[in-house]
């Protein structure tokens, strides 16, 4: 819960300080990338570990957001990665 936490109020802390129209790139690891779907989903928090699971490494994962509105826009996208060799989980 804690982590889940810290993780919304990261979003919150973008969603309020980003200008309309900007653009954000944010790296970070499955699991945070788990809770903000989750977030965006609206899924129940357990959804959380499900999400992780599918979470491919160096994967895209695109939100879009204004001050009031988080959704999410695409999910585990791998095009800049072309051989199937580099399609890995964990």
């Amino acid at each position: 819960r804690d982590f889940h936490a810290r993780v919304q109020r990261g979003l919150r802390h973008i969603q309020q300080s980003s200008a309309s129209g900007s653009r954000v790139a944010v790296f970070s690891s499955g699991g945070a990338i788990s809770v903000s779907t989750q977030l965006a989903a609206r899924a129940h928090e357990e959804m959380v570990l499900e999400f992780n699971w599918r979470i491919r490494n160096c994967a895209l994962n695109e939100f879009a957001f204004s001050k009031d509105r988080f959704t999410l826009d695409s999910f585990n996208a791998i095009p800049h990665l072309d051989d199937p060799a580099f399609h890995t989980y964990r």
